[in-house]
Order: structure tokens, then C-alpha cells, then sequence
């Protein structure tokens, strides 16, 4: 039998995620040094205020983004 259009054949085992490529986690880098919230604190000052990044992490978007987002260390910390 062949599947749907767009749906792979073969699907991962439960369990397994993906991992992002080197290029990914490198632009992902440079965002976390770049990026400001909306009051101009960066990913430094989430990292030292919110470690688990469970209480101001999702707070104050800025270019469409949250700390959980741009922040590398939000992302490793939810995954």
C-alpha cells in the first residue's frame, strides 16, 4: 500500500524526536545573543531571573518572538 501524498512512508519510533541540523542550532545561537524583549532584556537576563524559564519566559514579544523562543536555553530546558 502507498500513503497519502505528503505523509512518509515510514514514521520514527514513539519516543524518538528529531534533532535540529548544526546550521539550525547556530542561527539559533546568534539569535539568543541578539535578541531583546520589549524592555530591552535579553536572553542573559532570562537566564539568570527565569532559569526554567516557567515564570517570564512567554512574557513581553518582541519581532514576534518570547524569551521560550528565542533563547537557547528555554528551548533545551522545554524540550
Amino acid at each position: 500500500t502507498s500513503s497519502p501524498a505528503g505523509v512518509p512512508a515510514t514514521l520514527p519510533p514513539v519516543g524518538i524526536s528529531k534533532t535540529k541540523s548544526p546550521s539550525a542550532n547556530r542561527a539559533q545561537s546568534l539569535m539568543s545573543s541578539s535578541w531583546v524583549d520589549s524592555y530591552g532584556d535579553g536572553c542573559e537576563w532570562y537566564e539568570e531571573h527565569d532559569p526554567g524559564c516557567e515564570l517570564y519566559a512567554s512574557c513581553c514579544e518582541n519581532n514576534g518572538l518570547t524569551a521560550m523562543k528565542a533563547c537557547t536555553f528555554c528551548l533545551r530546558s522545554n524540550e
